[in-house]
């Protein structure tokens, strides 16, 4: 049994309770105090997994791991065998709990990799998940019932439902797929009207409002205090690009629909912090690559856990350590899926990573970007160009430093109207692959 929908707000509530009572201090607790709440926390879990979940009962029992006996302290974590994205994919329903299914809420993935994934997840974790949001928010400065736009999660049904306001939470929605000079001229125009003083949405649809104010230098914008971003890469120059332009600080936020880890940045912007009462992050290394693979555990979720849970992202790690006084561990950025790769006709792999650096020096040309595979055969490369810019050049040096990184081995053709490919909710991924 599902949740009743009717109920959620309450779930609401209490997280914003668990934020003032708790969570709002716990990212300064002592470190050694957090490992203890996450051993304790990591052992009740893998041990109702173990006793009640066949699936982890054979996984681990053919590892020779019995949480019960082999589960002593935290560094033991390392003994439990990792769970791939696709072994979750094809034993969805074999990781539920059916002891602790009975009331628990459903979130769906958007499937744009070709496989969709259904989590169920307790109430406790979605008031955790409630909690670790508004800390977040609290560090940007928000406040409940501070007027926020938010440029996602509304798909309209005509021209005519561009705008959804929510007006118990003063949350004004935009839609994501209209984002032309004429909807994002009309919407800040509301945004003004309305007394707007938080922007939040996906990256691509901040950067396009950003780069409406770089061409429009005298438009009228609201004051606002934070724009917080979330659900897609976030890379360094457009965070810095729509600071300057849109005259507010960026606060990113990385989260999945699994609900697996969730990371924020604080007021120095510098870093991404991991929420440590939500899920225990491990930073694997990978041959050959300064980047390192995201592996989770949700420490809340018994209805259907995913434990040491893989999910197929990269972050990029510095040495420095960020500035504030927070001791939860902390990355620069998540850079992308690791299993984001382009298919070349002899069966070899490019990662798409390979092109976000290259990307980043058409930043003064180029005001956004996705390459699309179409075929076996065939790289389409959708870009969004800026104005006054020689087009033919562009296109020809473009042309010359995809192949080479693509070993001429693709047909490549370039689409020039900025008419990108959205997904789910007005998602726009980097990179959309229509093959398997």
């Amino acid at each position: 049994m599902l949740f009743p929908k009717l109920l959620e707000p309450f779930l609401v509530l209490f997280g914003y309770l668990h934020f003032k009572l708790k969570s709002s201090r716990y990212c300064y607790k002592d470190k050694q105090a957090v490992d203890h709440d996450k051993f304790k926390s990591l052992k009740k879990l893998l041990c109702e997994s173990y006793d009640n979940i066949p699936f982890y009962n054979e996984k681990y029992s053919a590892a020779g791991f019995d949480p019960h006996k082999d589960f002593n302290c935290l560094s033991d974590f390392n003994k439990v065998p990792i769970l791939s994205k696709r072994e979750a994919r094809e034993n969805q329903d074999k990781l539920i709990n059916h002891a602790k299914s009975q009331f628990c809420l459903e979130f769906k993935t958007s499937g744009s990799t070709g496989n969709p994934f259904r989590a169920l997840i307790s109430p406790r974790h979605w008031i955790i998940e409630q909690s670790c949001i508004w800390r977040h928010w609290s560090w940007a400065g928000y406040k409940f019932r501070d007027k926020m736009a938010i440029v996602r999660s509304h798909v309209p049904k005509n021209d005519n439902d561009l705008i959804r306001i929510d007006k118990l939470r003063n949350f004004h929605y935009f839609s994501p797929f209209h984002l032309s000079d004429k909807h994002i001229e009309f919407y800040l125009e509301k945004m003004n009207e309305f007394g707007i003083t938080f922007l939040r949405g996906y990256p691509s649809s901040i950067l396009a409002i950003a780069n409406y104010a770089q061409k429009h230098p005298n438009v009228k914008l609201p004051k606002f205090k934070g724009i917080l971003t979330a659900s897609e890469r976030l890379a360094e120059n457009d965070k810095r690009k729509m600071e300057k332009y849109l005259n507010a600080p960026v606060f990113n936020h990385y989260g999945l629909a699994e609900q697996i880890v969730m990371f924020g940045g604080c007021e120095e912007g510098t870093h991404l912090h991991n929420y440590e009462e939500y899920g225990h992050l491990e930073l694997l290394d990978i041959e050959g690559s300064s980047f390192k693979k995201i592996i989770g555990t949700n420490l809340n979720n018994y209805a259907m856990p995913l434990i040491r849970y893989d999910t197929g992202d990269l972050a990029e790690v510095v040495e420095e350590k960020c500035s504030c006084s927070r001791v939860s561990p902390s990355i620069k950025n998540v850079i992308g899926r690791e299993d984001a790769t382009i298919t070349l006709a002899d069966g070899s792999k490019i990662p798409v990573t390979n092109f976000y650096t290259m990307f980043e020096y058409y930043d003064n040309e180029l005001s956004s970007w996705q390459l699309v595979q179409e075929g076996v055969d065939n790289l389409k490369v959708i870009l969004d160009i800026k104005e006054g810019i020689d087009v033919p050049g562009l296109l020809e040096r473009l042309d010359k430093d995809i192949n080479d990184r693509l070993f001429n081995k693709l047909n490549l053709t370039f689409d020039v109207s900025g008419s990108f490919v959205y997904v789910g909710e007005g998602k726009k991924n980097p990179f959309i692959k229509s093959i398997c």
